[in-house]
């Protein structure tokens, strides 16, 4: 008998194995192979029902639409449990949707920053894990209202000092760009620079990969080419088309692994509480390969 796509990638993935909550862990469960980073746009609810997102709304065609935060937030908490990652990004996290994410966090072991912008009315969320990483330094940039949140850590196997971004850049804005580079390369330079997000931005289509940083090349694995949903790469869309999920690295190198490829496809699936994706974004994650130099 036939499976349908839903159930051959059930099968793959059954094959696989500002403010900060700090919990503390033993050590003993890290990688030495690298880090397992991973980045997520959540689609949060506040935006999610102003623009009518298919995936953010109970009847997303009413004229007074509601959010289904509460139904499809188990399928997002699943997907971000596809591994067991050291450090995960967040995207559109919100007030409402804090307690949430934060208590993820928890059941993933893993410390939690919450990351408000300026201007929007959304937020960044970043966790790590404190098994393998010690904070050294947590730090927030604005930018014309849009934060980019920062945490330098310490491998606690290797001694290599990291630092990790995580940003929501609005797409073909060179000056939003450049002004995250400036950060990223802030010096004391760390022995390796972890850039996440959501960047509005398919730069296979534009060639404007930041200079120096290395990413992982989906054709490699055989994965989709883009990170959201087919009804947003539609001629209708005027942002966001394409692989627009990015984790770029510095001084190391990224790649998907078995476990980042049942990741990524299962976050490109209808959850059975909505029949659509979880969120409008797919879930992008790598195996940081730090360069041993680094450390």
């Amino acid at each position: 008998m036939r499976r349908s796509a839903a159930q051959r990638v059930a099968k793959l993935v059954a094959q696989a194995g500002v403010s900060v909550t700090r919990r503390r862990t033993a050590m003993g469960d890290a990688d030495q192979r690298g880090l397992y980073v991973a980045t997520y746009n959540v689609l949060c609810p506040v935006y999610g029902v102003k623009w009518a997102e298919r995936e953010a709304c109970l009847d997303h065609k009413a004229e007074e639409r509601a959010s289904n935060w509460d139904v499809r937030w188990p399928a997002l908490k699943r997907n971000l449990a596809l591994g067991r990652w050291d450090v995960v990004c967040i995207q559109e996290a919100q007030d409402v949707t804090r307690r949430h994410l934060e208590q993820a966090a928890t059941e993933m072991e893993m410390e939690f920053c919450f990351v408000p912008h300026q201007k929007r009315k959304d937020a960044l969320a970043m966790m790590y894990r404190p098994s393998r990483l010690e904070l050294v330094k947590h730090d927030v940039r604005d930018f014309c209202g849009s934060s980019t949140g920062l945490l330098e850590l310490r491998d606690l196997c290797t001694d290599a000092t990291l630092r990790v971004l995580c940003t929501h850049q609005r797409g073909g804005k060179p000056e939003q760009m450049a002004d995250l580079m400036e950060y990223a390369e802030a010096e004391p330079a760390p022995g390796c620079t972890i850039v996440c997000g959501d960047f509005n931005e398919d730069f296979n289509v534009t060639g404007n990969h930041p200079a120096g940083y290395a990413w992982a090349n989906r054709a490699d694995r055989d994965l989709s080419a883009v990170s959201r949903p087919d009804h947003k790469q539609g001629d209708d869309q005027t942002s966001g088309k394409g692989k627009v999920d990015w984790i770029f690295v510095k001084g190391g190198t990224v790649e998907y692994d078995d476990v980042c490829v049942r990741a990524v496809v299962q976050s490109h699936v209808a959850c059975p509480e909505t029949f659509q994706w979880p969120s409008d974004h797919g879930l992008e994650c790598g195996l940081v390969k730090p360069d041993p130099r680094s450390a």
